[in-house]
């Protein structure tokens, strides 16, 4: 069982695709510095004691297709960026 904050250092792990981290005892809030994780599909945070607001950073994250923090008390609203250049396009 992990114990802690998310390390903010972890943002060099570029080509992470896939993070299960769920069922711990992670606290603190979700580093902004992880949106240079840009390969990453597979994000699951759920059930640990994580706290805060989602990063607007996050929306850097076009390849997420999975993430999940149930189980926390992070707010928020996820709006990939690829979803806001398709409204400016389309």
């Amino acid at each position: 069982m992990f114990e802690g904050s998310l390390p903010p250092e972890w943002r060099v792990m570029t080509k992470l695709k896939q993070l299960m981290l769920n069922n711990n005892r992670l606290n603190a809030s979700l580093p902004a510095a992880w949106r240079s994780m840009t390969k990453i599909r597979y994000l699951a945070l759920y059930s640990n004691r994580l706290e805060g607001t989602l990063p607007n950073e996050y929306s850097a994250l076009t390849s997420l297709d999975f993430l999940s923090l149930a189980g926390n008390t992070v707010s928020g609203t996820f709006v990939p960026m690829v979803i806001l250049t398709g409204l400016l396009t389309g």
